[in-house]
């Protein structure tokens, strides 16, 4: 589910009895769930162990799972890859090589692993015995073609990962308020 932030996304799924959060953003203390706070990659592997855990007991209590918010989670999985890649190029950054970005890290790797992390995972939450749900922003893009030029509302990741993640999705809902 996408669209714009603070229009009720989370409210939405919020009305299941055997909801699952995993709060990465911070913005449902308002709403009564179940969930957990995670804050950073590391804590969404504890988060997914415990739910596989769980689930290979035979005794998963959640009919749904729901990452609040997608874009953060993206974040938390960016972090990890330039984390990763400073430890890896230690003599390239001896040498005076920056790494701040996914795209700071050599030959493509950076986005080649920030895709396989995400894809990797997403395997792993498609396994549990449930629905799985992403909420995410929107941006606007402004389309031109020879015919026309109109605005169009997508995913707010971009890129390779973008478009993983909406075809990785069975349905997309995308949310708009005025």
């Amino acid at each position: 589910m996408i669209g714009q932030p603070g229009i009720g996304k989370s409210e939405f799924w919020a009305q299941g009895d055997k909801t699952f959060f995993i709060d990465t953003e911070g913005n449902i203390d308002h709403l009564s769930t179940m969930n957990l706070k995670c804050r950073s990659w590391d804590e969404f592997i504890e988060i997914g162990t415990l739910l596989i855990q769980s689930s290979n007991s035979g005794n998963f209590p959640y009919d749904t799972l729901v990452i609040d918010t997608l874009d953060k989670w993206a974040d938390q999985a960016s972090e990890e890859i330039i984390s990763r890649a400073r430890s890896k190029y230690t003599k390239a950054i001896k040498d005076g090589l920056e790494i701040n970005t996914i795209g700071d890290i050599p030959e493509g790797n950076g986005w080649f692993g920030w895709k396989g992390l995400i894809s990797n995972y997403l395997e792993k939450l498609a396994k549990l015995p449930c629905a799985v749900v992403l909420i995410g922003h929107t941006q606007t893009k402004r389309i031109e073609d020879t015919v026309k030029k109109y605005d169009k509302n997508t995913i707010n990741i971009g890129g390779q990962l973008g478009v993983l993640l909406l075809g990785w999705a069975n349905h997309i809902l995308n949310v708009e308020a005025s």
